[in-house]
């Protein structure tokens, strides 16, 4: 065993796998302290609650469910951040503080009711949300001082990005299995999903998500290598595992049950099916789940602290006139939604790309999506399709059932394309697998093509910088 361990390592560096793995580490770690120090804090998407709420886990270091009430208040978090004057505008510029916004003689009675409902509700989107995140997060910050915003919270962030360097290992693992044989594939493939610039905002911020993307790469990963080995004890139980640390990390961590479940049936079902063999891999993947999620769901709940975001969800039903509603919100809100917030609307999504450079990554990605149904009917789908595939069917149709139910508490809408992130992996994977299938017999435009799709979202990255965010808070 030995030998053989040390023939693959050496393979495996010959090949290149180390330094490419390496390089994008560094790659990825330098790109996300750039944005780590690039966006003022307390400007992504509900920051301020996430950093209070990992802040007090980790002085208490309790894991126990439930709510708590954090050493640092919201309104004075919100304070610090200057939340309570945003002006969701991008053409108004910082200083957000009142002695410049009343230099610069802003109007914000335009946006107070938004900043009022955000502030209020910003609470519980950190309430409902498991501890792992923020035990870590919070770990990394423990002991320094309460008012000191800018170290702490710089901190977290910090620890986001290396979360993200982390991840991009992973799913450079993961394109690996999709492009066997050829390091430099998987490698263009990592560095097109790396340089992705709200992906790249959004894994540099205090947020779950970060997390979260990590296990969705790694379940994508492990499902992928069933679809050879459908009875090995260890990827079952490493699954499991995996599956109980998304879990612990958001409640739609649920969703990556599918792409595991998708990578099992289809591995045991290409062989000779054992029933007895199924059910034991089965109680090794589920084992981890009970054990430990299970173990701390049971905990004693703690009273007090943030008040749940599902308390006023209304109840699910369909008729008519819902369906109505919700088909009409898609129709106006869609494309900025699951086009426009994947790619590149930053802030609190109120500091947009130039709408041509949106307009040509919606179409884009409409041309993509083409190229793939073009690529999925040329011949047999390779089994790892199915699994990519319905990672990100299942996490749309989880996004479109709680928009279907914010419609119907008519809160004004829940989805964003940065949800995907988590499946991003899958994503990156069919479309470079799609444009690697249809330019198979003609290698000029295959290499051009593997050529400009790092190229091209390299540029889109420098064009958010310095045409969206450095304008926004800088200039």
């Amino acid at each position: 065993m030995l030998k053989l361990n040390a023939s693959c390592a050496q393979r495996w560096w010959k090949q290149g796998v180390v330094w490419v793995g390496a390089l994008l580490f560094v790659l990825t770690l330098a790109k996300g302290m750039v944005w780590v120090a690039l966006v003022p804090i307390g400007q992504h998407p509900d920051e301020p609650v996430h950093a209070v709420y990992a802040d007090a886990i980790g002085r208490d270091l309790s894991v126990r469910p439930g709510p708590r009430v954090p050493s640092v208040g919201i309104d004075q978090a919100l304070t610090a951040t200057s939340f309570g004057r945003m002006p969701f505008n991008a053409h108004i510029k910082m200083p957000f503080d009142d002695e410049s916004l009343a230099e610069r003689q802003v109007d914000l009675s335009g946006t107070a009711e938004t900043r009022h409902q955000l502030g209020t509700a910003s609470p519980a989107s950190a309430a409902d949300y498991p501890p792992l995140y923020y035990f870590l997060s919070g770990l990394v910050v423990r002991g320094s001082p309460d008012a000191q915003y800018d170290t702490t919270w710089l901190l977290e962030r910090s620890f986001s990005a290396i979360i993200a360097a982390l991840t991009i290992v992973v799913q450079f693992a993961v394109f690996l299995m999709v492009f066997p044989g050829s390091v430099a594939r998987a490698g263009i493939a990592a560095l097109t999903l790396t340089m992705m610039p709200m992906y790249t905002a959004m894994e540099s911020a205090i947020n779950p998500e970060v997390l979260l993307v990590l296990w969705g790469s790694a379940i994508i990963g492990l499902s992928i290598r069933l679809l050879r080995a459908p009875y090995s004890w260890r990827l079952h139980a490493l699954s499991g595992l995996v599956m109980t640390a998304a879990l612990l990390t958001k409640p739609n961590g649920a969703v990556l049950l599918v792409p595991y479940l998708t990578g099992a049936i289809l591995g045991a079902v290409q062989g000779r099916f054992a029933w007895r063999a199924a059910a034991g891999r089965a109680v090794a993947f589920a084992a981890p789940i009970v054990l430990i999620y299970g173990g701390w769901r049971s905990l004693p709940p703690r009273a007090g602290g943030f008040r749940s975001s599902t308390a006023g969800w209304p109840e699910f039903h369909i008729d008519g006139a819902s369906l109505e509603a919700f088909f009409a919100h898609l129709s106006a809100q869609g494309r900025w939604r699951f086009s426009e917030l994947y790619w590149g609307v930053f802030g609190w999504v109120d500091t947009a790309m130039p709408a041509n450079v949106l307009s040509a990554a919606y179409w884009f990605g409409i041309g993509v999506f083409v190229v793939i149904v073009i690529a999925a009917f040329d011949r047999e789908l390779p089994p790892f399709v199915w699994v990519c595939v319905a990672s990100v069917v299942a996490t749309l149709a989880l996004v479109l059932f709680i928009e279907y139910l914010s419609v119907l508490s008519q809160t004004g809408g829940f989805a964003q394309g940065r949800y995907f992130f988590s499946v991003v992996a899958a994503i990156v994977a069919i479309q470079m697998w799609a444009v690697d299938r249809l330019f198979r017999a003609r290698w000029r435009l295959r290499t051009l093509a593997w050529a400009i799709a790092p190229v091209a979202v390299g540029a889109f990255h420098l064009v958010a910088v310095f045409r969206a965010v450095v304008p926004r808070y800088f200039l």
